[in-house]
């Protein structure tokens, strides 16, 4: 049961080093070229991890609907412009701005659970929401307020699209599993 705590560790680790690889090569490649590094061995990995889901417990094949295989291209598309505008926020800023501003989507989600989606929030979690906003915008603005202004409206502006556009392939991925045509009733069938 507790066997979750290396392999989240070890996650971190590897998006980390994945995440400074990327700021890395993005010196010396254009933003297309450093997304396409990152994405053009997801498929094949992605196959391979099934395939070896499968031979360690053999189970037969889910029927994937159309409407499935629309949610994967969806996800698919937003995580890769996902990706592409994290890596101008690297060319922009420095390598913990940039994966700070685009992993501030805690605060945005919360936010817009709150307002959109009916998750409320205690007085505490706005606390929270509100030093989280402050500290990021603390982080990626250093310099005179005229500076500040310009600056953080534009890195919001470059960041709130990379985490939302990150964010909404969690509501696709789910989808994958409910209602995107993966069918329960026949995945523990043999």
């Amino acid at each position: 049961m507790w066997l979750w705590i290396p392999f989240t560790i070890f996650a971190a680790f590897m998006q980390s080093w994945r995440n400074a690889f990327q700021k890395q090569l993005s010196q010396d490649v254009n933003t297309t070229g450093v997304t396409l590094a990152r994405f053009i061995y997801a498929g094949p990995l992605a196959a391979l991890y099934v395939l070896a889901l499968y031979a360690w417990q053999p189970v037969a094949m889910p029927h994937l609907s159309g409407l499935f295989w629309v949610y994967v291209v969806l996800a698919s598309v937003a995580q890769i412009f996902a990706t592409s505008l994290m890596v101008m926020l690297f060319r922009l800023r420095n390598y913990a701005i940039g994966v700070g501003l685009a992993k501030s989507e805690a605060v945005m989600a919360a936010i817009l659970g709150a307002l959109f989606f009916g998750a409320p929030l205690s007085a505490l979690a706005w606390i929270g929401v509100f030093i989280g906003g402050l500290a990021i915008w603390l982080m990626s603005n250093p310099g005179s307020f005229r500076d500040i202004w310009i600056m953080f409206c534009f890195n919001r502006f470059m960041g709130a699209r990379s985490q939302l556009t990150f964010r909404t392939t969690l509501p696709l991925q789910r989808r994958l599993g409910t209602r995107g045509g993966y069918n329960h009733t026949n995945h523990n069938s043999h």
